[in-house]
């Protein structure tokens, strides 16, 4: 089990004894969950590094220095680290050595906070200027035209479900939008604040996502239309959700 903490240290844990294997201090806070591939762990720190550390002792592999804190979660694809930094910059790093592949040819408005996610050939990043980014993974240009604006910032981390990428934005908006061209194919409201990730399971068109209207909902987009699963509203569970 990897902990990461306000202290700058990422604690690993036995997960059967719960016995203490190893710890790594960074300089800062760790709010990046940190990602396992094979041997190694990789996750950012707000003392502007994006580091990776091996799983068994918690040896330091590298580190990537940015100008900006990294809160994001990493994602790795293809032997590539693929995360963004609050100096409003996303990198795609060599995995096993730290080297910078690629900056993307452009630089956000706000920070990167959330993790990115993949359909193999485009990163799809939200960033807090409300604006989701379509990269391409292997050169790092961007994949549509114009990034797609969402109007709030982007805290919650994207979705890819059949119909396309799904986001949401920090006053609630969800936007289901075609993956090939940015376009908008609909948009929904879950009237409240969205900052935990949309999730899915694939392959499909349900969403699964949390409002902080204290809802848990499952909402099934098939050919653009929502309709909702079921809502279940954690503060009473005798209440509909609304």
């Amino acid at each position: 089990v990897l902990v990461g903490t306000s202290s700058g240290i990422l604690y690993a844990f036995d997960a059967a004894q719960g016995i203490k294997k190893w710890q790594f201090k960074t300089g800062n806070k760790i709010w990046s969950a940190p990602v396992v591939d094979g041997n190694t762990v990789y996750f950012g720190s707000l003392d502007h590094n994006v580091y990776a550390v091996t799983l068994d002792g918690g040896e330091e592999l590298w580190r990537f220095q940015t100008d900006g804190a990294v809160a994001s979660t990493p994602l790795i694809m293809n032997g590539r680290v693929y995360i963004g930094s609050f100096d409003r910059n996303f990198y795609a790093l060599d995995a096993d050595t730290g080297t910078e592949v690629w900056s993307a040819p452009f630089e956000a408005e706000n920070w990167f906070w959330t993790q990115a996610v993949s359909d193999g050939d485009t990163i799809y990043a939200g960033s807090l200027d409300g604006n989701l980014y379509a990269i391409d993974a292997d050169t790092g240009t961007a994949a549509w035209t114009s990034p797609f604006e969402t109007g709030d910032p982007i805290v919650s981390t994207p979705a890819l479900i059949s119909e396309g990428v799904t986001v949401a934005n920090d006053k609630g908006d969800i936007f289901l939008i075609r993956a090939q061209d940015g376009q908008e194919i609909r948009s929904f409201s879950a009237k409240d604040h969205i900052r935990a990730p949309l999730t899915t399971s694939p392959p499909g068109s349900v969403i699964y996502f949390t409002s902080m209207n204290h809802s848990v909902w499952a909402a099934d987009l098939d050919d653009g239309f929502w309709k909702e699963v079921w809502c279940f509203n954690t503060k009473d569970k005798n209440t509909k959700c609304e």
